[in-house]
């Protein structure tokens, strides 16, 4: 009876271990598994469905550190920083539809920095974080200026007049015109290398900001 007892239970066992979900790369110690533990960055999916950046170095994944990374770009090697936190996941904004210079801002020591959505470090222009609706601006360094980022977010304030901004920006790559929804005036599209702008110019010539968002 016993014995039966216990093969019955074993079975059982063996039909919970084969139900279970399977649940993989939790935390950055079991990513090591997924990885050909090759020094390097890796960009791994974790089991809530998302993908994050990761760099091995001698054995582990880094952690509360820097890492410079070069890669092929149109066939030139391009170096490109990135830091990853306590976790050992990399900094990056969040993906959207459309959208491939969004930022999200972190701090770090004494300076906050700027993202993108591919973990790579943003520096030297303007940038825009749709979540929080913030404009920044980082320099050659990667380092957020606040007084820049200060000027732009009044000048792209709604209904702002457009003057202000359009100094701060220079001219656009390109400008658009279509009919506005607005008023009796025209709408305008400017495009910027890391941003949108969309105005409203009245009938006189009179130009507001309608938004600003990442390209």
């Amino acid at each position: 009876m016993r014995k039966k007892i216990k093969n019955l239970f074993l079975v059982l066992l063996c039909l919970l271990m084969v139900q279970a979900p399977v649940t993989y790369l939790t935390q950055p110690e079991t990513v090591q598994a997924a990885a050909a533990k090759k020094n390097g960055l890796y960009h791994l999916k974790l089991s809530n469905g998302n993908y994050y950046y990761f760099y091995y170095e001698n054995g582990k994944w880094v952690k509360n550190a820097w890492r410079t990374v070069k890669q092929n770009v149109n066939g030139k090697s391009v170096a490109y920083r990135y830091y990853f936190t306590a976790s050992g996941i990399g900094y990056q904004a969040p993906s959207y539809t459309g959208m491939t210079f969004n930022v999200v801002a972190r701090k770090i020591g004494n300076y906050w920095y700027g993202f993108y959505k591919n973990g790579r470090m943003v520096k030297s222009g303007y940038y825009c974080d749709p979540k929080t609706e913030t404009l920044f601006y980082f320099d050659a360094n990667g380092h957020y200026n606040s007084a820049k980022s200060v000027a732009i977010r009044k000048a792209s304030t709604y209904k702002a007049n457009a003057a202000k901004l359009r100094s701060i920006l220079g001219k656009p790559i390109s400008t658009k015109t279509s009919t506005s929804c607005y008023g009796p005036g025209k709408d305008l599209t400017l495009t910027y290398p890391k941003m949108i702008v969309s105005l409203y110019r009245d009938n006189s010539g009179k130009e507001i900001v309608l938004g600003v968002y990442p390209r």
